[in-house]
């Protein structure tokens, strides 16, 4: 498998579930409205920042 497959594979993973964290961005964004992922908190990164960078 060369690099850019494995890129895609793991980026999937991450998305879609079957990683070794047993955590997907779908589901654990699944809910979120747009002012809590826009919300910034004690100047911290927002949601929306965080998945979008």
């Amino acid at each position: 498998m060369n690099t850019s497959q494995q890129i895609a594979k793991h980026l999937r993973a991450v998305y879609f579930g079957g990683n070794w964290t047993d955590s997907n961005l779908k589901d654990n964004l699944l809910g979120l409205s747009w002012q809590q992922a826009t919300t910034q908190i004690y100047g911290l990164n927002t949601i929306a920042t965080l998945v979008f960078t």
